[in-house]
């Protein structure tokens, strides 16, 4: 089980931090217990439109840091920003094609958070400049169901990942993309 641990983003501060408290008292009335650094404690101070609420999904990146609500991350080696949303009951990867994957501790382990939502809001989701993220000289093995719905497999490398890649971000039948390990 996942621990449930929230932090907010206070817009009047441009500042992120831990929730220390958190309580429910009334339809869409939500309490947070924050620190602000050098304003001290605050507690049912703050208005709801002054704040972001913002959970852990329970995941950790490659580099072991935590994964929260509005992080984005970069899948290793893919070149592609990817924002983390919670919908319909899950955490999921979003991206500006509409590509949505369900984040699990398999995938997680193969993200690298490169910032939020809040205090990154440069970084924008979707194809980046492939060679500042790609590893020279890999193989990559992605297999997937066509449009008339035959398995296929396909063996690539750096030269042609970012066409491929972002072509089956389309593809609603993508089974995975899998790197091979050898230097080729």
């Amino acid at each position: 089980m996942r621990p449930i641990k929230f932090r907010a983003y206070i817009k009047s501060e441009k500042l992120m931090t831990e929730v220390i408290r958190l309580d429910y008292l009334f339809e869409n009335h939500i309490c947070i217990d924050v620190i602000i650094p050098g304003k001290g404690r605050y507690w049912n101070n703050l208005n709801p439109d002054d704040y972001e609420l913002i959970q852990f999904t329970g995941f950790v990146d490659e580099n072991g840091s935590e994964i929260w609500e509005g992080d984005i991350i970069i899948v290793d080696g893919v070149d592609f920003y990817e924002k983390v949303i919670f919908e319909n009951g899950a955490f999921v990867l979003w991206s500006d094609k509409d590509h949505i994957s369900r984040l699990d501790g398999a995938i997680a382990k193969e993200l690298k958070v490169v910032g939020n939502i809040y205090e990154t809001p440069e970084i924008k989701c979707g194809i980046v400049n492939k060679t500042k993220i790609m590893k020279p000289k890999l193989k990559w093995e992605i297999s997937y169901y066509d449009y008339n719905g035959e398995y296929q497999k396909h063996i690539i490398t750096n030269d042609c990942a970012q066409a491929a890649i972002a072509k089956l971000h389309d593809c609603k039948t993508l089974i995975e993309v899998v790197q091979i390990k050898t230097k080729i």
